[in-house]
């Protein structure tokens, strides 16, 4: 199957507003890729945001916030691109062979390992649940720095489980839970090869 067709998949069965944008011109190699990614969301995409998330989207240490749905942007060597959805949503992309077993390792468990189909989906979906559940660690009036580094989400705190296998559109589904406590309500991941890479969303 195609990448559309399994973009098209994903949106059957749980957003229909759900679009993924790719181009070269957005790959990590290139030293521009973070602003050019974001000159098109100000102008292909402006519709989306309100007047002051345009004006901020020059500011790289702002992450883009749309007015009426949820954006996630990643990169490799290969190109980048974005995911939109009515959802709160992580989006990751990586080649297969920049993930090592020695990276695996430091972030998972070795029952995650032994229950993965292909243990390399376990960086993407974890990178693509972490972007849609980082922000949403609990907090307490005036915490402390002690209670605020408790606080923080980890890559490592996140754990894979409940694989599937959508044999004829070329596709694992999974969920996450976490060390830490917060709030799941799809709590549904998707992963995907397409050439050399692998993509991930994961659906808060």
């Amino acid at each position: 199957m195609s990448l559309e067709s399994k973009t098209l998949y994903i949106q059957s069965v749980l957003d229909q507003n759900l679009r993924l944008i790719l181009d070269e011109r957005w790959n990590s190699k290139n030293t521009n890729h973070r602003q050019n990614i974001r000159n098109f969301l100000g102008t292909e995409f402006s519709s989306h945001f309100s007047r002051e998330q345009l004006a901020k989207l020059n500011d790289l240490n702002w992450l883009p916030e749309a007015s009426d749905g949820f954006l996630s942007i990643s990169h490799c060597s290969l190109f980048g691109g974005f995911v939109f959805s009515k959802h709160q949503v992580g989006f990751d992309i990586e080649e297969r062979r920049r993930i090592s077993p020695q990276l695996l390792n430091r972030v998972c468990s070795a029952t995650e390992i032994q229950e993965c189909p292909h243990t390399e989906f376990l960086w993407v979906a974890k990178e693509a649940g972490f972007k849609a559940l980082s922000q949403m660690a609990p907090t307490v009036n005036h915490p402390s720095p002690d209670t605020l580094e408790h606080q923080k989400l980890l890559i490592s705190d996140l754990t894979c489980f409940e694989w599937q296998s959508y044999y004829e559109n070329q596709i694992f589904g999974f969920r996450l839970k976490s060390k830490k406590p917060l709030e799941f309500s799809l709590n549904t991941g998707f992963i995907f090869t397409e050439g050399p890479c692998l993509f991930g969303f994961y659906f808060k």
